[in-house]
């Protein structure tokens, strides 16, 4: 006797076996609806969730139906709003006051002092035209400066509008351009890793006015191609020579196509970029990051370099930084080592040479290799993974830094005339 196959009431699929399989396939493509067994035995879907009642404004709530973080906005009556026509937007810089707010900021005070240092341009007593870059790790990405003067433009990549902590700055049209260089059936999937019906939004957006593709979709508007074959001959061409040819493209990830834009712009004359910022991309995954993806952005981090491009990463970042790789129990992971460089760290370290009296070396290059050259000009900060400054910028409320926001915020507005 053939089994009886069950089908779903609500798009009416069929050839569920079982009620598991059937459930399942409700919970993906049918969220809000869960299945129930009538006393007849007949499978019916109600929706089983209810949205909260609160005041108005926006509030950091579990989505009623996937139970996921998010952040949502209601209305005057207490209801959540339903499109983004009813989300008020914020007015524009004809309508505000020109005069400069106390700011939030996502990093201690010390570090955002010391960003906008390296951001002002001395000589000509104006910001360096820069763009702050931003990937989906959450170790740094909550630095990214959202609400920092001299910053030219922000981009943002992949499906990351999702993510609950950068859906309300992508809202507020805080993102000038988006990163979307997957092949298009990973971009169409329905369920990406941080968002749903993403393809979807690409469509629709209207708060990011650029979205840089392989091409130029006709399906969504706002698309626009990445110049692959222009940026390949220009900054490739036959200057990297492997076997029997040439190396014709290098691309590791999508921050490589970012960084090769900056470049791109700044040697063609679209943008004379002179500082990028790179925020919430690690590598640190070994199999698919740091052995296969670093390489890359890190070669046109060194390529934006030479052409007088200035590279920036907050301090727990692990890129621009040497690394070892160690065995555990469990598998592998990464290390981190104060000062190393290529020559001289732990064959002795500086003060291991002094405690055995070994000739510490005078020349400034020498000198340079063991951590020294102390009088060189760019040492005016903290070095990268100082015990005492890492405990000093961990994450705290930012709340308990208020009388240095205070004096910060009094500094501020001699900056920006």
């Amino acid at each position: 006797m053939t089994k009886k196959m069950l089908s779903c009431p609500i798009c009416g699929k069929t050839g569920f076996r079982a009620h598991g399989p059937l459930n399942s396939h409700v919970k993906a493509l049918h969220p809000g609806h869960t299945l129930r067994n009538t006393p007849e035995g007949q499978n019916t879907y109600k929706t089983t969730y209810e949205v909260p009642v609160l005041e108005e404004g926006f509030h950091e709530i579990n989505c009623p139906a996937c139970r996921r973080p998010t952040v949502a906005y209601y209305r005057e009556d207490g209801k959540m709003a339903e499109s983004s026509k009813e989300i008020p937007k914020p007015p524009s810089s004809s309508e505000t006051s020109h005069s400069i707010n106390p700011m939030r900021r996502s990093a201690h005070p010390v570090v955002v002092k010391e960003r906008y240092k390296m951001r002002w341009n001395g000589e000509e007593n104006r910001w360096k035209r820069t763009v702050a870059m931003m990937g989906t790790h959450g170790k740094t990405a909550p630095e990214m400066p959202w609400f920092e003067l001299g910053v030219d433009e922000r981009w943002l990549l992949n499906d990351s509008h999702g993510i609950p902590f950068v859906e309300p700055h992508v809202e507020a049209g805080k993102v000038d351009r988006w990163w979307q260089l997957h092949h298009r059936w990973r971009t169409t999937r329905r369920h990406t890793r941080h968002a749903t019906d993403h393809w979807q939004w690409l469509q629709d957006t209207g708060t990011v006015p650029r979205i840089v593709m392989q091409r130029k979709y006709k399906e969504v508007p706002n698309s626009e191609r990445f110049p692959f074959r222009e940026v390949c001959e220009m900054f490739l061409s036959d200057k990297l020579g492997r076997g029997a040819g040439h190396v014709q493209y290098y691309f590791t990830n999508t921050f490589s196509y970012m960084f090769a834009q900056v470049l791109y712009e700044k040697v063609t004359g679209i943008k004379d970029w002179e500082r990028v910022e790179l925020y919430g991309c690690e590598l640190e995954q070994l199999e698919t990051e740091y052995f296969r993806q670093r390489p890359g952005i890190e070669f046109w981090m060194g390529m934006c370099v030479a052409y007088g491009v200035e590279i920036y990463v907050p301090e727990p970042c692990f890129m621009l930084y040497a690394q070892d790789v160690v065995q555990i129990p469990r598998g592998q992971m990464m290390l981190q080592y104060p000062g190393y460089m290529a020559y001289g760290y732990k064959s002795p370290s500086l003060e291991e040479a002094k405690a055995q009296n070994l000739p510490i070396g005078v020349d400034p290059v020498e000198e340079n290799v063991i951590g020294a050259w102390d009088d060189y000009p760019a040492t005016d900060h903290t070095y990268a993974l100082n015990e005492q400054f890492a405990r000093m910028i961990k994450r705290n409320d930012i709340s308990e830094f208020k009388k240095d926001n205070e004096a910060l915020n009094e500094w501020m507005p001699e900056m920006a005339q």
